[in-house]
């Protein structure tokens, strides 16, 4: 074998590597927004108009922030350096549907040695193989809800009266 028929080959296996792995840490964090809704328990995939029109879906994978989120399905997401960066997008809607709000949540997927680290806005979660194959990603949720609470905490607006 030549030397350019060995590069040849070695560049083709390690094609195939970066494909199977932005496939399976995209797939996770498809996964992962697929079955937040479920946890959160919301009333339907979609939230209505005060007309009774659909609305976009409660909870949305996509990338980028709150100027700038752009839904995506998880085979639309690219990965750099063995990581994938994507958001979920969160849609709160008040119980009279005239008021709705969306979060963005920046997240990052990769391998660890224990198997995958989620990244939401800065801290990490690590799951192992088995519970991201099964679909069981309550540490990664309980962290959204967590950062989410926080936010809406009325105790950090000031008022004055």
């Amino acid at each position: 074998m030549s030397i350019y028929a060995d590069l040849q080959k070695r560049y083709e296996s390690h094609e195939t590597a970066l494909h199977t792995q932005l496939h399976l840490l995209s797939k996770a964090a498809g996964d992962l927004a697929a079955g937040f809704g479920k946890y959160l328990g919301l009333p339907g995939e979609r939230w209505n108009h005060p007309d009774g029109k659909v609305g976009e879906r409660y909870v949305r994978l996509g990338e980028g922030s709150v100027d700038s989120f752009q839904e995506k399905r998880w085979i639309e997401l690219s990965s750099s350096k063995g990581k994938v960066d994507f958001s979920i997008a969160i849609t709160l809607v008040s119980e009279d549907r005239d008021s709705r709000t969306t979060y963005i949540f920046s997240m990052g997927v990769q391998f660890c040695e224990d198997g995958y680290l989620f990244e939401v806005q800065g801290h990490g979660v690590s799951l192992a193989i088995e519970a991201v194959k099964a679909g069981v990603f309550d540490p990664v949720y309980m962290l959204i809800v967590d950062r989410l609470v926080a936010r809406l905490d009325p105790s950090s607006i000031l008022i004055k009266n």
